[in-house]
C-alpha cells in the first residue's frame, strides 16, 4: 500500500511543530510513505480559468509549485494522508489550496452520484482519504462544520467518505499516529 502524506510545515498554531516532528518520526523511514511538505508561498491558489479541463486535461495550467507533486498523489497513492489545522470548520488556507487545485482530478462533465449532481471521474480511483486535523480548543460546532465539509469534498472526487481524526493536545498525537499506522498496515 503506498501512502502520501501532506503536511503544512509553517502555520500558527502551536500544535503544528509538534505533529510534523512526530510524522517525520514516525513515517519519514517508511519505504511506501511519501512526506511532502506544504509551504503556502510555494503553492499559488487555483484561478479557476479552467484550463486544467479544457486546454491541458488533467493538468494544472499554474506550473512550478508543489501540485505537480500533490494533484498526482491523489491519483497514484493508495491512501492519501491530509494533515490540516483547523479554522472556522474549514482546512488552513494552505490545505484549502492544495485541495482545490486537485481539481484536474475530475472532468468539466456531470452524473448523478449519491442522488447529486456531481463531476465525472477522470481516473478509474483516487486515494482513500485519512485526514488529521488540529487546532487548540476546538469547538464541537468547528469540528462537526469540518467533517461536513470533508464528506461533501469526498463526494465530490467520488470516494468514500474520509477517516477524520482530531488532534486537540500534545496527549493526542502519538496514540492517533498510531491509528494512522494501523490503517496504512505499516508495522509498528
Amino acid at each position: 500500500m503506498n501512502a502520501t502524506i501532506l503536511y503544512e510545515t509553517i502555520n500558527d498554531v502551536p500544535l503544528s511543530s509538534s505533529i510534523n516532528s512526530a510524522l517525520t518520526h514516525t513515517f519519514g523511514n517508511v519505504s511506501n510513505v511519501s512526506l511532502i511538505e506544504i509551504i503556502k508561498e510555494n503553492i499559488k491558489p487555483c484561478i479557476g480559468c479552467f484550463g486544467c479541463w479544457i486546454k491541458n486535461p488533467g493538468q494544472c495550467m499554474i506550473k512550478n509549485d508543489l501540485t505537480t507533486m500533490t494533484t498526482p498523489a491523489f491519483v497514484q497513492s493508495d491512501v492519501m494522508v491530509i494533515v490540516s489545522s483547523i479554522h472556522y470548520g474549514s482546512y488552513s488556507a494552505t490545505m484549502k489550496r492544495v485541495i482545490d487545485r486537485s481539481i484536474p482530478n475530475i472532468l468539466p462533465f456531470f452524473r448523478q452520484y449519491k442522488n447529486e449532481v456531481h463531476h465525472q471521474m477522470r481516473y478509474k480511483k483516487l486515494a482513500r482519504q485519512i485526514i488529521l486535523a488540529y487546532g487548540d480548543n476546538l469547538t464541537t460546532a468547528e469540528k462537526e462544520t469540518f467533517i461536513k465539509l470533508t464528506k461533501a469534498n469526498a463526494t465530490n472526487f467520488g470516494i468514500n467518505d474520509p477517516t477524520v481524526y482530531f488532534c486537540n493536545t500534545t496527549e493526542d498525537i502519538h496514540p492517533i499516529l498510531s491509528q494512522i499506522q494501523t490503517q496504512l498496515q505499516i508495522n509498528q
